[in-house]
């Protein structure tokens, strides 16, 4: 009987954590309006709007965005922005700072793997323009390793700094092992990742042209021709059936399934979409995953709009105050306006503001934009969109007649009043005890007094 009562219990409580954890994983922003013919097809995808800066960006779609896959190429978004960090504090000059593809690099690291290479023969010198755009837009193994091996002496050391810088990114579900793409199974990253790192390197105006290209011609500084190549993202090329105009710039992958990072600006907006995992077309064709990033950016672009949900100085919140004659409460007001992105049809209205005062109440005297708590925004109930900081919306000035009005009362309340009180009290009882006594002898000498002379 113990051991039946001890297996249901063990199995509700496996039952509840479990519709826990799938609950929290499916939270979503927003559903994405799938059809038969219209679907996000990709076993993983983000879309994201891309604020002015990072910690302003809101992230409208996920589908299991903590999903570890093997990258492929489209690690290169973090080759190429610790490269930028790295010729950054060089202080090295892309234009003149050459590398030099060679045998060793060949033997150990490029040769037997059967990745894209960019044709390098041993001894081409290039420049770390020409060596970081390639990289880039093309598989182009030699080059990425070239480029490894001319900023930090090997490509051991190079990998060293992409894994610290993403562990200063916050990235907890990205690890790489080469600067190639080469399969390995301790080299992986995550949508949600990918599209932190993206975002990183897309500050280096530099490196973010570089991902915005087509196409690229490099120019040997020796031993060897110019020559060019077309970029692997479909959605930058015109020619590609997978060109869409207002993708602006991204990276593609290859290893357990097909990868891509896509960017998206479109009258004053951007979006970040990111599309993993995903596998070929019934007909063979590798095409589901730009045709899923072009499906969200085109989503973001039709379906969401960027609106005002909270005015500066509009109260929020009204706080009472003491010790002022002229008002009983002072209204609390955002610090500044908040907007964001929502879908089209959601407007003020429909958002829900959780306020949490600092103090229940004020004491005068009360300064403006004094801060008085915060104003919690959420859309559906329990998704968080925003917060804001509530401040006075105007001084309090505080009143000397109810200040010392307010100090009599609280004298009244304190125990010592009590004590003071009482000890009156003993006094005054004491003294008509005092008295009553005094009265009684003066009375009793008094009739002595009257008998002696009778």
């Amino acid at each position: 009987m113990k051991k039946t009562n001890f297996l249901s219990f063990f199995l509700a409580l496996v039952l509840v954590v479990g519709l826990l954890a799938s609950s929290a994983s499916a939270q979503v922003l927003y559903d994405y309006p799938s059809s038969q013919e219209n679907t996000i097809v990709s076993p993983s995808a983000m879309l994201v709007y891309l604020g002015t800066t990072a910690d302003q960006d809101v992230v409208l779609y996920e589908k299991d965005p903590d999903t570890r896959y093997s990258p492929g190429a489209l690690i290169r978004v973090m080759v190429g922005a610790y490269a930028m960090e790295v010729i950054q504090e060089k202080n090295l000059d892309m234009e003149t700072t050459t590398g030099t593809y060679t045998l060793q690099m060949f033997n150990h690291i490029v040769a037997g793997t059967g990745l894209g290479t960019a044709n390098m023969a041993f001894g081409e010198t290039w420049t770390l323009k020409d060596l970081l755009s390639v990289s880039m837009i093309q598989t182009a193994a030699d080059a990425a390793v070239t480029l490894a091996v001319t900023l930090s002496g090997d490509q051991a050391s190079f990998v060293e700094g992409m894994n610290a810088l993403a562990e200063r990114l916050g990235c907890t579900n990205s690890h790489f092992t080469n600067v190639t793409g080469l399969y390995d199974e301790n080299q992986y990253m995550s949508p949600r990742d990918v599209i932190t790192i993206t975002r990183y390197a897309a500050d280096f105006p530099t490196l973010r042209k570089m991902m915005e290209l087509s196409q690229y011609t490099a120019h040997p500084v020796s031993g060897g021709e110019a020559r060019s190549w077309p970029s692997t993202n479909d959605l930058l090329r015109p020619s590609s059936a997978s060109y869409y105009k207002d993708a602006v710039y991204g990276r593609t992958g290859y290893a357990d399934g097909y990868s891509i990072v896509a960017m998206g600006a479109k009258a004053g907006y951007e979006y970040m979409a990111v599309a993993m995992g995903a596998q070929k077309d019934a007909d063979g064709s590798a095409t589901v995953h730009f045709a899923d990033a072009k499906r969200l950016l085109q989503w973001g672009f039709s379906d969401f709009s960027y609106k005002t949900l909270l005015n500066k100085n509009e109260p929020v919140d009204r706080i009472p105050v003491s010790l002022c004659w002229e008002k009983d409460t002072i209204a609390a007001v955002p610090v500044q306006e908040f907007s964001t992105i929502v879908a089209s049809g959601v407007d003020s209205s429909q958002i829900i503001r959780k306020v949490t005062r600092y103090q229940d109440s004020l004491t005068a005297p009360v300064e403006k934009d004094t801060p008085l708590g915060k104003v919690e925004l959420f859309l559906n109930l329990d998704q968080k969109i925003g917060e804001v900081e509530l401040v006075a919306a105007e001084s309090a000035e505080k009143n000397q007649l109810l200040a010392a009005w307010a100090q009599f009362l609280l004298f009244v309340k304190s125990p010592w009043f009590y004590i003071g009180l009482g000890a009156l009290l003993i006094l005054l009882l004491g003294y008509m005890v005092l008295v009553i006594v005094h009265n009684r002898r003066r009375k009793r000498r008094k009739m002595k007094r009257v008998k002696r002379y009778k």
